[in-house]
């Protein structure tokens, strides 16, 4: 019994060394400080932006790199038959073709959810329908400052041809809802682009047409 109660209070001489390093990770897991920022490059797409920070353990980093994109968004959209809406285009940065889910940037002053429905009309030509959404991503939060907002979509229907802008060559394909998601549990297919694989994660398993 002894040795029993030894142990016990070893467990609880330990226990405030853990408390307290707790405490400290989360006083040095607070916001940096901003000493200095620049724009080192700036159009109308992006802008690189160069800052000099302070961390709460007092080490400085200069310079930490961001760029600033626009927020976009991203919509799982199911038609009436039951078909999700899929673009196929070519990205040059990869230099390959992909098969997306619709997609596109938040104008300045608009909301996610105007956006969306505006790209969908504008890459597919479908629109209506009721419309959810899945939360928000961010896609590589240690160099990018933007937001990716998820939607879906469903029960749209063609009101028009798709209004593609100027550079935008794309290919509108239907498949079948559970074809498409089957192929992709059991990896026949592959959804290349990561922030829209987690949108049709999010659309599986948080909603439901």
């Amino acid at each position: 019994m002894r040795m029993h109660k030894d142990r016990l209070q070893d467990c609880h001489c330990r226990r405030g060394p853990i408390a307290e390093d707790r405490r400290m990770s989360r006083d040095l897991l607070a916001p940096w400080d901003i000493l200095s920022s620049r724009s080192l490059f700036e159009d109308q797409w992006l802008r690189l932006r160069s800052d000099d920070v302070r961390l709460p353990d007092g080490t400085v980093l200069s310079p930490y790199h961001t760029v600033d994109v626009s927020d976009s968004a991203n919509i799982v959209a199911l038609t009436q038959r039951n078909t999700i809406l899929l673009v196929e285009q070519y990205r040059h940065p990869i230099q390959q073709v992909q098969l997306e889910i619709p997609a596109g940037s938040v104008s300045s002053g608009e909301s996610p959810e105007a956006a969306a429905r505006r790209e969908l009309v504008e890459e597919t030509g479908f629109g209506g329908g009721v419309w959810k959404s899945l939360g928000t991503l961010h896609p590589f939060a240690s160099r990018l400052s933007c937001v990716v907002h998820c939607f879906l979509a469903c029960g749209v229907a063609q009101e028009s041809a798709p209004q593609l802008d100027r550079g935008e060559v794309l290919k509108v394909h239907e498949r079948p809802w559970a074809e498409f998601t089957n192929e992709l549990k059991s990896g026949v297919f592959i959804l290349p682009e990561a922030t829209q694989l987690a949108a049709i994660f999010l659309a599986l398993h948080r909603a439901g047409c």
